[in-house]
């Protein structure tokens, strides 16, 4: 009966068939709540895995790097994204173009490595 629901609520409602769409968002936390240190984090989805090293420093995320991706789309589709999550602190990453399951699985990743690094 729920998904029924959940079925009509995004037939109907176009904002949630579009958020349904989208990739989750990274956690938003306010600079400087992390403990300084290097995390590990794996997001996996449809087409495959990502796994992501993320080293904290002064509280805030300092450097991310792509460590493995057994996506069926190559790991060069997503090379930006680390870059953002150092740049947006993980608030804001946009997905790569042609690549938004890869960009979700690299987000699990990080929210992963961030959850090993809460305060």
């Amino acid at each position: 009966m729920l998904a029924v629901y959940a079925a009509g609520y995004v037939i109907t409602e176009p904002e949630a068939a579009q958020a349904a769409a989208m990739p989750p968002a990274a956690p938003t936390l306010p600079p400087g709540t992390y403990r300084d240190g290097i995390y590990l984090g794996e997001g996996t989805g449809p087409f495959g895995s990502v796994f992501v090293t993320v080293a904290i420093h002064g509280g805030r995320i300092a450097s991310v790097w792509i460590n493995q991706t057994t996506t069926t789309f190559p790991s060069q589709v997503i090379a930006g994204l680390p870059d953002q999550a150092v740049r947006t602190q993980a608030r804001t990453i946009d997905a790569a173009s042609g690549a938004t399951a890869s960009s979700a699985a690299f987000v699990a990743a990080i929210r992963s490595a961030i959850a090993q690094a809460r305060s």
